[in-house]
């Protein structure tokens, strides 16, 4: 395997990781070191990002682009500079050992998998800033041509316009941003969603907040779905409010197509609870445990996969972000509103580490 390329399990063990694999990728790195189940692939160093950047091509794409991009930028300008650094990533021909790397770890993970692509760059969601929504990743990708267009578009990611905007009002477009990328495995979730280790509305630490949606949790962290709430207490472990949501859109693989597919949730299926109260009690232990674990409040993004002969597996986990604390607590909201709280959570300093 190419010394750009790491095993996720490998991660975990690795000194400095966040150097090396991002930060969403090195906490998750440490997740699976903790013996908690974790989709199985692999990691992209940052170097390859740094050796794409320094290709002579794709370096004077980048001084072009950003000539002139700065705090005081119009959004068509930010907007105009990803789709030409995305046309320099497509252009780029990747070294061919790290090439034919690639083509073997995703071989070892499985050809014809449906994986996930996931950027994972230095400084993201750090104790310093928070890109929450702003760089990219790709669900159901299938073999190494569409996983090589998925790595490519991810890198060209970190040019989106809202990423730009936010490091230009922060005074940081000099400053680079390297990124890994992660190749795992696509759960096929009966269920997924987010949970809090605080309230995210009332800053409550005694309490941990669950959204859920049938399908894949992209529904519930995107804000395009109004997903089941609950609300359950830390110390006693008992559900002290379960609101369930419209969840009028349902999100999954479709083998046919090929790709993730959005249809329309069936009426009864719509109005039912998707969460068990064993499910309820199993992502509030490991929420619970995620933030022992990290040390601050987290926000994690989880599923839970439902098998053939209708068992359910244990909570998987996708992601883990620290999560904002305010020393005041926040206005309270009179609805929910995800849209809303990413904007918050990427206009504050971050009080915790990430």
């Amino acid at each position: 395997m190419h010394f750009y390329i790491s095993d996720l399990a490998e991660v975990g063990t690795m000194r400095n990781a966040e150097k090396s694999v991002g930060a969403k990728m090195a906490r998750l790195g440490k997740v699976v070191a903790a013996g908690y189940a974790v989709p199985k692939g692999f990691v992209v160093d940052v170097g390859a990002y740094v050796d794409a950047l320094a290709d002579e091509a794709v370096s004077a794409a980048h001084e072009e682009a950003m000539n002139g991009i700065g705090a005081g930028s119009t959004p068509g300008e930010f907007a105009a500079v990803r789709p030409r650094m995305r046309a320099a990533f497509d252009a780029y021909v990747f070294p061919e050992d790290l090439a034919e790397g690639l083509r073997e770890a995703l071989g070892a993970l499985g050809e014809d998998l449906e994986v996930a692509v996931r950027s994972s760059a230095v400084g993201e969601d750090s104790s310093h800033a928070s890109f929450a929504g702003q760089l990219e990743t790709r669900l159901g990708i299938v073999g190494y041509e569409a996983m090589m267009a998925a790595i490519r578009s991810c890198w060209s990611s970190s040019y989106a316009a809202p990423a730009l905007a936010y490091r230009a009002n922060r005074g940081a477009l000099g400053v680079a941003m390297p990124m890994a990328i992660g190749v795992l495995e696509l759960v096929h979730p009966r269920t997924a969603g987010v949970a809090f280790s605080v309230h995210p509305v009332t800053r409550r630490r005694n309490r941990v907040v669950i959204e859920g949606n049938w399908g894949l949790g992209e529904t519930v962290v995107s804000g395009r779905v109004s997903p089941d709430h609950v609300e359950v207490g830390k110390v006693d472990l008992r559900i002290l409010d379960y609101k369930i949501g419209a969840k009028h859109i349902v999100s999954a693989f479709d083998r046919v197509a090929g790709c993730v597919t959005e249809s329309t949730t069936p009426p009864e299926q719509a109005a039912a609870k998707c969460l068990t109260e064993e499910d309820v009690m199993a992502i509030t232990a490991m929420t619970v445990e995620m933030e022992d674990l990290f040390g601050h409040p987290v926000d994690v993004e989880w599923a839970i996969a439902g098998t053939a002969d209708g068992d359910v597996s244990p909570v998987v986990v996708l992601q883990v972000r620290p999560e904002t604390v305010t020393e005041e607590p926040m206005a309270l909201r009179t609805s929910y509103d995800p849209i809303q709280m990413i904007m918050e959570r990427t206009s504050r300093k971050l009080s915790t580490g990430g």
